[in-house]
């Protein structure tokens, strides 16, 4: 493969939006699910079974829909990224993995920053990767195989990439929907701030993703795609995500999640696998993870590059 010219595997960023809405934005139009082709389901063979169609939350929810009885929408409470919720499945369920999993609302605060090493095995080879993100939505990734690297990084305001090479720093030559893209390792996070405007919850009811008994949370966002969560129902964490583009630019993807392990009062997955129009496109191995590891802003700024992720 020439790595310079090739796209980059799933893992690195295959699309999304994760400068848009993360966190969400003020007067985004919140996405109405019966414009939607509810039918998508992802079948690869890989233990799906009937749904549990008690107490299903059939219709979307959105954010004020969330919120406890009595309680008034404030905007302290729209950027929290993990308020209390109505004491509904769908609310407990979210709570619970707030809790039992992200450490909880006061935790989840102190973490600032977040930094992944690890292995991709894709079609195409072997890349080392590495990604710092910080809050509130900054991300700086690199992705490099023998001698190449190539780094892509959101400063808050803009998306950038870069190549770099023994010849020095290159163009990058190929098409990338900068508007369209995400740091799939952060892909779990988009249940956080759930009152945030854009976003519109549906509870599916439980089901079987590789043999473990998962609920299923839709998650409806405004730039035309579906996100749907499996959670283990013991453990509350994340198993599966499947990824819907309504706007068919890309091809259904499946994200398995394993390999969990307690990392500074967060749980983490050590293995990330992706599965792309149900063929194996890739597998993250993670090295090590380490937070709050003092990223400065200037670090997610291209314009300077620097192999050197902080």
């Amino acid at each position: 493969m020439n790595f310079i010219l090739s796209p980059l595997p799933l893992l690195c960023f295959f699309l999304f939006f994760l400068n848009l809405n993360v966190y969400g934005e003020e007067g985004t139009e919140v996405l109405d699910a019966y414009d939607l082709d509810l039918g998508l389901e992802l079948d690869l063979g890989l233990g799906l079974v009937n749904h549990d169609l008690k107490n299903l939350e059939i219709a979307p929810t959105n954010g004020n829909e969330l919120l406890p009885e009595g309680s008034i929408r404030t905007q302290s409470l729209v950027n929290s990224p993990m308020p209390k919720l109505k004491a509904s499945k769908l609310g407990q369920i979210l709570t619970r993995h707030y809790n039992q999993c992200l450490g909880g609302a006061d935790y989840w605060e102190t973490i600032k920053s977040i930094k992944i090493s690890a292995d991709l095995n894709t079609l195409n080879g072997i890349y080392q990767y590495e990604s710092v993100t910080k809050k509130p939505n900054w991300y700086k990734i690199s992705l490099s195989s023998k001698g190449q690297t190539s780094l892509i990084a959101f400063d808050g305001t803009s998306i950038k990439q870069k190549q770099i090479s023994e010849e020095g720093i290159l163009s990058p030559q190929i098409a990338i929907k900068f508007d369209r893209m995400i740091n799939e390792t952060e892909l779990p996070r988009y249940l956080l701030y759930p009152l945030q405007a854009g976003k519109a919850y549906q509870y599916l009811g439980t089901v079987r993703e590789f043999n473990t008994v998962c609920y299923k949370i839709r998650l409806f966002l405004d730039q035309n795609f579906t996100i749907d969560y499996f959670l283990d129902v013991e453990s509350h964490l994340i198993v599966t995500i499947q990824v819907f583009d309504t706007l068919k630019e890309f091809k259904p993807i499946l994200i398995r999640y394993f390999d969990y392990q307690l990392i500074d009062g967060i749980y983490f997955a050590h293995k990330i696998e992706s599965y792309i129009s149900q063929q194996w496109d890739s597998l993250l191995s993670i090295n090590s993870i380490a937070t709050n590891v003092g990223a400065a802003k200037w670090m997610f700024n291209l314009d300077d590059v620097t192999l050197n992720l902080y």
